[in-house]
């Protein structure tokens, strides 16, 4: 009875211990491998952007062209990305997605104005074209000191909210097994700690009740 209130009040708190330990830990990691994860979907859509830019820069000054069109459908198929090639004056001429004749104008695009104004652009927001929710990225294609026009990438926001979810299941697995081991191992140590304590308690104990009582 000894050992054993002996090795839960031990035990207790080095398990509060671990487990808020591995929850702020778990925390900490899952946004910084979530922050990383964002990055690197935006510099893939970056890359896929500045990639189209070279084949859609001598479709740019010219009228809208069919077989451009079916060309960047292919590619937004390959790619899993919508692609948007958007002249200077906010016209798209292609997109991998929509009839580029049926689209606003967008001169006024939030990633437009800030690939304009940094020389890259990103933003999360609702697509009334799609009507989903987007993640952007658009840089300038420069000819010179003067911009030729804007090339566009774009994820829905359900398939990065899924990646970022992956990430998280990973993180919580991995964080509840390093807490399940952690507690494992300090309750084992815990009661070999306590056995001999234990042990000494009841020694004492059995050597007390069986001494003469002095008269």
């Amino acid at each position: 009875m000894v050992r054993s209130r002996l090795l839960w009040r031990l035990y207790a708190g080095y398990a509060v211990l671990v487990v808020l330990t591995t929850a702020m830990l778990g925390i900490m990691v899952a946004r910084s491998v979530e922050g990383d994860l964002l990055r690197q979907i935006e510099s893939s859509l970056r890359s896929d952007a500045v990639l189209l830019g070279e084949i859609a820069r001598p479709y740019l000054s010219a009228a809208p062209d069919s077989v451009f069109q079916r060309r960047i459908w292919v590619l937004g198929a390959q790619t899993g990305t919508r692609l948007t090639v958007i002249r200077p004056d906010g016209v798209v001429i292609a997109d991998s997605r929509e009839d580029p004749s049926g689209m606003d104008n967008h001169k006024m695009r939030p990633e437009v104005l800030e690939a304009l104004a940094r020389g890259v652009g990103t933003a999360s927001r609702y697509s009334h074209t799609l009507d989903q929710e987007m993640m952007y990225v658009a840089v300038p294609l420069r000819s010179g000191a003067d911009v030729a026009g804007f090339i566009r990438a774009a994820l829905p926001l359900a398939r990065v909210d899924e990646r970022v979810a992956n990430v998280r299941s990973i993180v919580l697995l991995g964080g509840l097994s390093a807490a399940l081991l952690a507690l494992l191992i300090g309750f084992l140590v815990a009661r070999s700690f306590t056995r001999p304590i234990a042990r000494m308690t009841a020694a004492v104990s059995y050597t007390h009740l069986t001494l003469p009582t002095k008269r």
